[in-house]
C-alpha cells in the first residue's frame, strides 16, 4: 500500500545529525535532546488547527533543546 500524503518519521541518526548540528550541542546535550525527541514522537501529531509554534511555547519546559528549534 502506497503512503498517502503521510510522511514517516526520520531516521533517529539523520535527526540527532540535524538537532546537534542546528544547536551545536555536546554529547550530555545530544543525548537529552534524542530523548525529548523521543519522547515527542510518542505523543503523536497535532490535529492541523492547532498552531504549531503555539505547542512548543506551551512545552518549553518539557523540550527545551527542540522548542529552541521552533
Amino acid at each position: 500500500m502506497k503512503n498517502q500524503g503521510k510522511k514517516s518519521p526520520e531516521s533517529r541518526e539523520n535527526c540527532e545529525e540535524k538537532i546537534s548540528g542546528f544547536l551545536f550541542l555536546n554529547e550530555d546535550q545530544k543525548q537529552n535532546s534524542m530523548q525529548e525527541y523521543d519522547v515527542s514522537l510518542k505523543e503523536g501529531r497535532i490535529s492541523i488547527s492547532n498552531d504549531p509554534l503555539e505547542l512548543w511555547s506551551i512545552n518549553q519546559k518539557r523540550f527545551p533543546l527542540l522548542s529552541a528549534i521552533a
